[in-house]
């Protein structure tokens, strides 16, 4: 097999580095590039090399116990973070926290020279170490061929918002399971400077709308195997979903909280499907029931499923703003 393989890829043109090859029987360990690979019957599980995970444990501890930290060795750190978030895709977020104070020198104040004030992150640092104690989540990702081959229930959640509100429903092997609707706290308005009605906070809402939902609804696909699968028309939201990052400062914060919960998880979402506006509309009408002058009622899919109290999200609700 291994043999018909490479001569397939040989025949396709591929261009092969045999000195680079690695072989290694079945349940035993290889190392391939920054990693090492087992593979089983049922599944494949890869890990960050051990020297990797070293150097980054001794230099996290480092930097917590100084006042500063040299930018080349905060520039050389990350590029250790970023080879380690490229299969850890639940660092990505506290990674990309860390990269503003080397290019942003108004950021740094009166730190000395070539230097930036270790409070500055202090708090990614504090969640970097605790992925390395393995206290919010592991240092290895395991593919499951059951996953692959799609066991499991179907579990899909399909979300909307809008300026007033916003409002999500589940659906569990094609039928129309719970739903909820709700609208952002105060403490919500003011983390993320926006107000009732401004439409500046639209992309915000349809990323927590997503946080929300998936929280949630967490009991229905954390711990067992699904088929998961996360709608919305809001390509910013599903984005930060799939690389569990995004530009946006707003939608960053939600997407590091969505990394933590996704790393506490047995399963990840399986699909990321968008929807358009005009599709969307089930989940639409639950996200306008607050607007104005209107009477956006449930809709009538929904009269026969369960209503869900939308969680109380008071700051402590907010895991990923403060040090573990």
């Amino acid at each position: 097999m291994l043999v018909r393989t490479v001569a397939v890829w040989m025949g396709l043109g591929f261009r092969l580095a045999f000195d680079k090859a690695a072989f290694a029987p079945m349940g035993t360990q290889i190392t391939w590039t920054s990693g090492t690979i087992i593979i089983h019957d049922d599944c494949v599980i890869v890990s960050i090399k051990k020297t990797i995970i070293d150097e980054v444990t001794t230099e996290t501890k480092d930097f917590l116990s100084k006042n500063v930290i040299g930018k080349e060795a905060l520039r050389a750190y990350l590029g250790r973070l970023v080879c380690i978030s490229s299969l850890i895709f639940t660092w990505r977020p506290f990674v990309s926290m860390m990269w503003a104070p080397l290019y942003q020198s108004a950021a740094c104040g009166n730190a000395p020279a070539g230097c930036i004030w270790t409070s500055q992150i202090k708090t990614p640092l504090y969640w970097i170490k605790a992925f390395l104690d393995g206290s919010a989540g592991g240092i290895e990702r395991k593919f499951v061929l059951a996953d692959y081959l799609g066991h499991g229930d179907d579990v899909v959640i399909t979300c909307d918002a809008s300026v007033y509100g916003f409002g999500a429903f589940l659906m569990e092997n094609g039928s129309y399971s719970e739903y909820f609707y709700d609208q952002p706290t105060e403490l919500e308005h003011r983390m993320f400077d926006s107000e009732t009605g401004d439409n500046t906070g639209q992309q915000t809402w349809e990323a927590l709308i997503l946080l929300i939902a998936l929280r949630l609804w967490a009991p229905r696909w954390k711990n067992k195997r699904v088929r998961l699968a996360v709608r919305s028309d809001s390509v910013t939201a599903l984005t930060a979903i799939l690389k569990m990052s995004s530009p946006s400062t707003n939608t960053s914060i939600i997407a590091r909280e969505i990394a933590l919960d996704v790393g506490d998880s047995v399963y990840r979402p399986t699909i990321v499907q968008h929807l358009p506006g005009v599709s969307n509309t089930i989940a639409d009408a639950l996200s306008r029931i607050f607007e104005p002058d209107a009477f956006n009622g449930v809709p009538e899919a929904l009269r026969a499923c369960t209503q869900r109290q939308a969680p109380e999200r008071p700051a402590s609700w907010w895991r990923a703003l403060s040090p573990p």
